[in-house]
């Protein structure tokens, strides 16, 4: 009996051009250098490939090559996100501060707050509405003079509603607070870095989406993404699953 698998907001089938790419660097010596290193012709084509990959990254969500720093995964680059800011102005202000965020983000999301908690920070989480979206006058609602970062989905995973994020981006910049969305699933709406308006904001790219990358299972690849927009610091979190070459 054939599957019928429907769950592409949690992952993808490979590509095929994902395991020609991933076969030919794994099976070719040339292609094993340590891309940090720049002082032998392996490192440096390694290198090459790496620095390919960030441009096409870069270009899908409107970045540019130099903000893109790549991590394990979207967890990890949530976590760096997450945890680099409230821990940053931890540093800078030797006060904690508070976090706001809602039941329905992803537990990579929400096991982050439970650890900031733990570290003595003060963690909203807020309801969603009767669709399962997060409003922006709720965020409003909840934001206090110590609010350190706002951090909401902009497509739910489970049921896949779409919050307006862009409007949310707004209101916290006008109160000076970074927001972070995870938007692992956005890419499908063609989210652009800049047009979201979020201080930080994660990525989700589909079997649709021309950019071949690496499953999410055994194989996986994210990137954090920094980048200036006006007054605001935007770290964009970008999840390549399964679809797409790093030639």
């Amino acid at each position: 009996m054939s599957t019928i698998y429907l769950d592409y907001a949690a992952s993808t089938p490979v590509d095929p051009r994902v395991a020609a790419a991933m076969c030919e660097c794994l099976s070719n010596p040339d292609a094993q250098g340590n891309p940090a290193s720049a002082t032998h012709g392996p490192g440096l084509a390694a290198s090459d490939r790496v620095e390919a990959a960030r441009a096409k990254v870069a270009a899908l969500i409107g970045a540019t090559p130099r903000e893109i720093i790549f991590t394990s995964g979207a967890t990890e680059a949530n976590n760096l996100a997450v945890l680099g800011v409230a821990r940053a102005a931890r540093r800078a202000r030797a006060v904690h501060g508070h976090v706001l965020s809602s039941r329905t983000e992803h537990k990579s999301v929400l096991d982050t707050c439970k650890q900031l908690e733990k570290e003595g920070f003060a963690v909203t989480l807020v309801e969603p509405d009767d669709s399962g979206r997060v409003l922006p006058e709720t965020v409003s609602a909840n934001l206090r003079a110590d609010t350190l970062l706002v951090s909401l989905m902009l497509a739910n995973n489970e049921i896949g509603v779409i919050s307006d994020v862009a409007a949310i981006a707004e209101l916290c910049q006008a109160r000076g607070v970074l927001m972070h969305t995870d938007a692992r699933q956005g890419i499908f709406l063609n989210v652009i870095v800049g047009i979201v308006g979020a201080a930080l904001a994660g990525f989700f790219i589909s079997p649709m989406v021309g950019l071949p990358t690496i499953n999410q299972g055994s194989f996986s690849i994210g990137s954090l993404v920094v980048s200036l927009i006006g007054a605001v610091i935007l770290l964009a979190v970008v999840n390549l699953l399964r679809r797409g070459s790093v030639r």
